[in-house]
């Protein structure tokens, strides 16, 4: 009797869900059928159906907007995709490139303030693209969605229609170095003795 109790005891405490998180979304998978998912305003994540019941609080680059839920061969899935702040390279680019970044609600200031986050943003300007036409661009980015310092970029531009080439200057040589033919004066040039 004491076995049977433990074997049901063991059964009923198994693990049947697995939450975990990748790079671009946090996964939260549940064995069986008929369960349903619900994201509140607070931004928890409740799974539940007659026999489980189980709360996640989500983190704040968790894009609930865009959360999926579907069953998948006995397993019930909810994906929620991660908020990701853009990254942008900088350095030299050709003058008129436009500079593309995927996100959902970016601030973006170019004069080297801090942007501001707010609808409409309360010190910059709310980007999915910007154009290098300056000489040097310093733009400051942060992904209002989340809480995370500005990211700060430079960007140089060159025209890429200008073609430049290098010249060298060469020193003449001397016809007869110790003949005493002529010696060189400020400029280059060779001049008698």
């Amino acid at each position: 009797m004491l076995l049977l109790l433990f074997c049901l005891w063991t059964t009923s405490t198994a693990k049947n869900y697995n939450a975990y998180v990748t790079l671009n979304s946090y996964h939260f998978d549940v064995l069986g059928y008929g369960y349903r998912a619900h994201i509140d305003e607070e931004r928890h994540l409740t799974i539940r159906s007659p026999y489980f019941h189980r709360k996640w609080a989500l983190p704040l680059d968790a894009s609930v907007e865009n959360a999926n839920v579907f069953n998948d061969g006995g397993l019930f899935k909810v994906v929620v995709p991660r908020i990701i702040t853009p990254s942008l390279a900088g350095g030299e680019v050709p003058r008129g490139t436009t500079v593309r970044f995927k996100a959902a609600h970016v601030c973006a200031t170019f004069d080297g303030t801090e942007p501001i986050c707010g609808n409409p943003c309360k010190n910059g300007k709310n980007l999915s693209n910007f154009i290098v036409s300056e000489d040097e661009v310093i733009v400051k980015l942060r992904t209002c969605k989340m809480d995370v310092p500005p990211q700060t970029t430079i960007y140089h531009a060159f025209d890429s229609d200008v073609q430049v080439q290098e010249v060298q200057d060469t020193i003449p040589e001397l016809k007869d170095s110790f003949g005493g033919r002529g010696w060189l004066d400020r400029h280059g040039n060779e001049r008698p003795y």
